[in-house]
């Protein structure tokens, strides 16, 4: 399309010397026609590739994460309002154990591996009622959050999950007995039951 407009704008310019006023009308329209095919095949291009950048959801942010609380949760440094400031980010639609869980140590050793003081896309969907980011984090295209299932350091959070994809995840590392899969089936415990009967009496 581009190589075609210089060839255009030559054509009316030997139309023109030739008197052809009438024919460099209609090659004048041509060439309109072609600047505006070449606009819209480049907004076209530029929607493509907007879609195909890994953050669809309603708030995207570029963040660092300067600290790892436990296996689904950490602390970023983010821009907010021309000045830096941390936050509480919690990975959503995953549950990893809790630290004093059998394998809670391990996966946040896992996530600290992968996430500490590397800097991170966040595809955040709001808060949380303690005031936490919820998301999911991307770190150069690769799905943190999938890949603490995949690799079996964390459940899948099935109260607050839509990703059936997660599930399968969840079944192949439990099937190859990847991480806390490994354990006994007693120490296996969903994080979201442990909390439940490890809450402290009013």
């Amino acid at each position: 399309m581009k190589r075609s407009i210089p060839l255009l704008c030559a054509g009316l310019a030997l139309l023109l010397v030739l008197g052809g006023i009438q024919k460099a009308d209609v090659v004048r329209s041509a060439m309109t026609g072609a600047m505006m095919d070449l606009g819209f095949s480049l907004g076209v291009v530029q929607k493509a590739n907007a879609a195909s950048h890994p953050c669809a959801a309603r708030s995207c942010l570029d963040a660092q994460v300067v600290g790892i609380a436990d296996g689904d949760t950490v602390r970023l440094l983010i821009e907010r309002a021309g000045s830096p400031a941390q936050v509480r980010l919690r990975l959503t639609e995953i549950d990893t154990p809790e630290r004093g869980q059998p394998w809670g140590a391990r996966a946040r050793q896992a996530l600290s591996r992968k996430l500490f003081r590397r800097q991170v896309l966040i595809a955040s969907e709001g808060e949380d009622r303690y005031g936490r980011l919820l998301g999911r984090v991307y770190l150069n295209g690769r799905d943190i959050n999938r890949e603490m299932v995949r690799e079996g350091h964390a459940w899948v959070y099935r109260q607050y999950s839509s990703d059936i994809w997660l599930l399968e995840d969840e079944r192949r590392a439990q099937k190859a007995g990847l991480g806390l899969w490994s354990l006994p089936e007693s120490q296996r415990v969903p994080p979201w039951e442990w909390r439940r009967g490890n809450r402290k009496s009013p």
